[in-house]
């Protein structure tokens, strides 16, 4: 599986950080075909933890990486293909579950996720996170 994250910023009303990902199968895929699964995520990242020996810096990249492997592996699943985002006001693409039409193309997206550049969690300053947008990335099956 290859994901890109497209974008990283904050959803507006949860004051959390929104990353939109696009996934492809094959390798070939990314520089020629659509996606065949997008979604966007609103995470509860924190830059660092407070322990009992003070306040420890987290691997945010990792944090990001285990969600959207996560992901991966519940819409592998499911069957899930097509746009299952929030990000737009009409569906990119339809929405399917192992084949099933669930949201068609072009379906109205009631209450797209708001975003802005606000960063209340301190998480889109940090270089290693900024690092990642537009980054093709390669995750084998175990």
């Amino acid at each position: 599986m290859f994901y890109k994250i497209v974008e990283i910023a904050t959803a507006k009303q949860a004051r959390e950080t929104y990353v939109l990902v696009h996934f492809w199968e094959k390798a070939a895929d990314v520089a020629r075909k659509p996606p065949v699964l997008i979604n966007d995520f609103i995470m509860s990242l924190r830059s660092a933890t407070l322990t009992e020996a003070g306040e420890v810096e987290r691997d945010v990249p990792g944090d990001l990486r285990a969600n959207i492997l996560a992901y991966w592996e519940r819409a592998q699943k499911r069957g899930w293909r097509g746009d299952h985002s929030s990000a737009v006001g009409r569906a990119t693409q339809a929405f399917t579950e192992k084949g099933r039409v669930l949201r068609p193309v072009g379906t109205m997206i009631v209450a797209p996720i708001e975003r802005d550049q606000s960063d209340p969690p301190g998480i889109l300053k940090r270089p290693d996170v900024q690092a990642l947008r537009d980054q093709i990335f390669e995750e084998r099956a175990p």
